[in-house]
């Protein structure tokens, strides 16, 4: 496959001629990076084995890509259905880019083989965006293969050719973009502020993805409320997906009045603009930035003067200093400071968010309004027990890291109980991830349902701690970032879901179950409030080899 890439990189050699750029260099950077490629984990493709992951993500794409072609042939209207195409290709390349390419453009790994060559800025920068773009080709072939396929099916020879000229523009924009949005990053902040942008960035896309196949198929209904024609309006031109659609709308059917010319010059103007912006007055820093990158004395600086956060604040009152606080400040800390942590426990929040949106579009399905359908359920134990699954994410990728070398400090000491450890990762589990989203979900629900359901909610928070200190107990243990990152087992991750999932239907109906009873959660609250705390001093005596068995 990387021979079929590179030959075809040798037929476009010219365009780099036309920019000045050295060709041979870029051919022999890109030829090693696509040799690198098949030896890294794709992040978008979870934990698979690195020399598997990216053809795991060509079938998977395919199936979506095939899944998608379909609105080829239900939409009547070319612009409307191409329109669905290249959004989608569009939000999936850039998807993929940010999730699984941010560390290959900002990778400073090759610094000391490249930089102290004679490689220009350019150069470096054209290298680095070929190999992006060879990369995502590929994957974005796997998306639109079903829709080359539907096109040239439906609209024969001249849809396929308008198709492929415009599929191949769409990703260089895509690739573009995103690039530049890096490099005016780069340009105007620092290495660690930047790294940050990037993190929030991931999490946010990785949220929009969740949350569209959640929610567009019940904005968009059924294919035949589309409309067969599609009106242009004044905003249609800033949509870069309209520009793609209408081109081939154009080529298709012979229509080339003012409106589709336009959109004929946006699509192939733009990504050519773009390329030549990114190249001519963008990339001249970025070897700069680049050769930068890697020292931390900066960033090292400002950890000194930070100060403490309010969690580090509540931690001092609610734990004991000694072991139990050590696991305390560790876990906050990585929480905040960890970008991988982050970057898989923040998207479980915002995908809980996304579900809730989803419940209110259910419940109105059968009321006048989306507030009396809420009120005449009981939605609320739902987002209760929702939030469970956050924190039980939380418990299990708090114990794995990439920097697990650096837990011999807990192991070299000399603490008789790491039960304590573990006591205090929980604590700082509880206030900085848990408590704040439950605090979300009590002002929600008391301005929806009322006072009503303080007992509820009361009752609520203490079973949700019993349901995660049960399944901490039960499930194997291990002091928090102290398991390495690659060591994670996907059939004991399949019993602790089910044993999750058994823990929660059982508490769970027996708060449906006391609801029965007037006042029996007011009852019932202190008691596994009471229930929750003989937990906590029972965890603490974990001992040593209770971790070596695990």
């Amino acid at each position: 496959m990387d021979r079929i890439l590179l030959l075809f990189l040798d037929a476009l050699s010219f365009v780099y001629k036309i920019f000045g750029i050295d060709y041979h260099q870029v051919r022999s950077i890109v030829a090693v990076k696509l040799l690198m490629d098949g030896r890294r984990p794709m992040l978008s493709m979870g934990q698979a084995s690195s020399n598997r992951s990216y053809y795991y993500a060509l079938v998977i794409y395919l199936i979506f890509g095939l899944l998608v072609s379909f609105l080829i042939y239900s939409v009547p209207s070319v612009v409307i259905s191409m329109t669905f195409i290249f959004s989608y290709i569009m939000i999936m390349s850039i998807m993929i880019l940010i999730t699984d390419f941010s560390a290959v453009l900002l990778d400073t790994s090759d610094n000391s083989i490249i930089l102290p060559r004679p490689i220009s800025s350019k150069t470096l920068l054209a290298a680095r965006l070929t190999h992006i773009v060879l990369y995502i080709g590929l994957l974005t072939l796997a998306l639109s293969l079903g829709s080359i396929i539907a096109v040239f099916i439906t609209y024969g020879f001249a849809g396929i050719l308008s198709f492929l000229l415009a599929l191949i523009l769409c990703v260089l924009l895509s690739v573009t973009l995103t690039n530049a949005l890096y490099l005016i990053i780069m340009r105007f902040t620092s290495e660690e502020k930047l790294k940050n942008t990037i993190n929030y960035l991931q999490i946010f896309m990785t949220v929009l993805f969740m949350g569209s196949y959640q929610l567009l198929p019940r904005l968009l209904g059924t294919v035949d409320s589309l409309e067969t024609t599609f009106t242009f309006h004044w905003w249609t031109y800033l949509i870069p997906s309209v520009w793609f659609s209408a081109t081939v709308e154009a080529f298709e059917t012979f229509q080339f009045d003012s409106a589709h010319l336009l959109f004929i010059v946006l699509a192939l103007g733009v990504p050519v603009l773009s390329v030549y912006y990114v190249s001519r007055f963008l990339a001249p820093l970025f070897t700069e930035k680049i050769q930068d990158m890697g020292t931390e004395s900066h960033v090292t600086l400002k950890s000194v003067k930070s100060k403490r956060s309010w969690g580090e604040k509540i931690g001092e009152m609610i734990t004991q200093v000694g072991p139990e606080r050590s696991g305390y400040s560790l876990t906050t800390k990585a929480i905040g400071r960890d970008r991988k942590l982050k970057l898989k426990l923040y998207p479980s929040i915002g995908y809980f968010v996304v579900l809730a949106f989803v419940f209110l579009f259910r419940f109105n399905d059968n009321s006048s309004s989306i507030l009396e359908g809420l009120r005449e359920g009981k939605a609320f134990l739902m987002l209760i027990y929702f939030s469970t699954f956050i924190l039980y994410a939380a418990l299990f990728e708090i114990s794995f890291s990439d920097n697990f070398k650096s837990s011999w400090v807990f192991f070299s000491s000399p603490v008789n109980q790491p039960g304590y450890i573990l006591r205090g990762s929980i604590k700082a589990l509880l206030i900085n991830l848990f408590i704040p989203i439950y605090l979300g979900i009590t002002i929600f629900s008391l301005v929806i349902w009322g006072p009503a359901v303080i007992d509820d909610l009361l009752f609520g928070l203490a079973n949700n701690v019993v349901i995660i200190l049960s399944i901490s107990i039960l499930n194997k243990k291990h002091l928090p970032q102290s398991v390495p990152d690659g060591a994670r087992n996907s059939g004991g991750n399949f019993a602790r879901g089910i044993i999750m999932m058994l823990t929660m239907a059982l508490l769970g109906f027996l708060h449906y179950g006391a609801m029965q009873l007037d006042g029996s959660l007011w009852f019932l609250a202190p008691v596994f409030a009471t229930i929750a705390y003989f937990m906590f001093k029972s965890y603490s005596a974990v001992t040593w080899k209770d971790l070596q068995g695990a």
